[in-house]
């Protein structure tokens, strides 16, 4: 099998040849550049260095277009204020890799909104160009492909946190027509894209959820995202695209079964830390569900017995029925040394060996 067989095998509930190791979430500079500090070389790609396969996106952005190039507006010795593609302003810290800091949002009036809708460009031309240029290679590829997409809470990006949540219940209306507005968008990417190369799978950005559980209630979620994730769904499944993979972060107890009943049929990271456990969620929902990560990252600074522990528990309750892909559950911490994330790949190879 090669590395896209493998994964559609355990997409769907197969058996693979062999294990297919996977840093879902990528690497960070961050912890990049510690590894080379401990000796990684430079020049290294971090995923054939451990021996690890990787995923391909198709090579087409929902996000405005033509992309801009970032512009600095304030730089100090350890921070950098910007403004990025979207038109949102990011503080980047050094000390805080992954938490950039939002300080304002292109959206405060639906005079704004117009103006926004015309910046996101829907039907551009251009936006299609890499794509076309590699569809024959994505197309021929032996590992997995997958469609990019960026779900209802995008709006979060647009508005602000606190004003996203508010305008749900001040302003329905408002919502209701950006959403849309930006699913229409992507229904029509979903379609240009499918008709060059059909992916194996569509991943969408929908962190709904914190530790203790999600930002909107059930009956919200019913009300404003449900719709747009279950004609996503249908649309995809009409393309040929049958795994719909939901990126939510957090605890997602009360949220994971209406993204099932709504068309998605899978989900990563599962963060340990907000309670996600790919046990309890195979317990609950059996082969509804596609399981991706999970691995605690912190047994990564705990140590070898503790990775080990993890690994061997999680592996002998979900390996056996297939379905899931173990990963590190979000970003590898900075930190992690080289020599845990090593060991941490070895346990997992070594454990799902003996389980085939």
């Amino acid at each position: 099998m090669t590395p896209r067989e493998r994964f559609l095998a355990i997409l769907d509930y197969r058996q693979p040849d062999e294990p297919l190791l996977m840093a879902w979430m990528g690497f960070s500079d961050a912890v990049l550049a510690r590894w080379q500090r401990e000796g990684m070389p430079r020049d290294a790609d971090p995923h054939e260095f451990f021996g690890l396969s990787r995923v391909q996106r198709l090579p087409v952005t929902v996000f405005p277009y033509p992309e801009r190039p970032e512009i600095v507006l304030e730089e100090g010795a350890t921070y950098r204020i910007v403004r990025d593609n979207r038109d949102l302003i990011v503080r980047h810290d050094d000390n805080a890799p992954y938490f950039p800091k939002y300080l304002d949002y292109p959206v405060k009036s639906r005079e704004d909104w117009t103006r926004y809708r015309i910046r996101i460009n829907r039907g551009c031309e251009e936006r299609y160009e890499r794509l076309r240029a590699t569809a024959g290679e994505l197309r021929d590829s032996e590992l997995p492909v997958v469609l990019g997409l960026r779900g209802c809470w995008e709006i979060r990006y647009l508005l602000g946190m606190t004003e996203a949540l508010c305008m749900l219940h001040d302003d329905p209306g408002f919502v209701i027509d950006m959403l849309d507005f930006w699913f229409a968008h992507q229904w029509e990417i979903i379609d240009r894209a499918c008709d060059l190369v059909v992916p194996d799978a569509a991943c969408i950005w929908e962190d709904l959820a914190f530790k203790n559980g999600p930002f909107a209630s059930p009956e919200m979620y019913r009300r404003f995202f449900a719709p747009y994730h279950r004609e996503t769904a249908r649309r995809l499944t009409v393309r040929g695209v049958k795994h719909f993979l939901v990126d939510c972060d957090g605890n997602i107890d009360i949220i994971l079964p209406l993204f099932l009943e709504n068309g998605i049929t899978g989900t990563y990271p599962l963060e340990c830390q907000s309670d996600a456990d790919p046990v309890k969620f195979r317990q609950a929902y059996g082969k509804r569900v596609q399981l991706i990560g999970g691995i605690d990252k912190r047994v990564l600074i705990r140590g070898r017995e503790a990775t080990r522990a993890e690994v061997e528990h999680k592996l002998s309750q979900l390996i056996p029925e297939s379905g899931y892909l173990p990963s590190i559950d979000h970003a590898v911490p900075p930190e992690a040394p080289l020599d845990s994330f090593r060991w941490y790949v070895d346990c997992v190879r070594e454990t799902w060996a003996k389980l085939r």
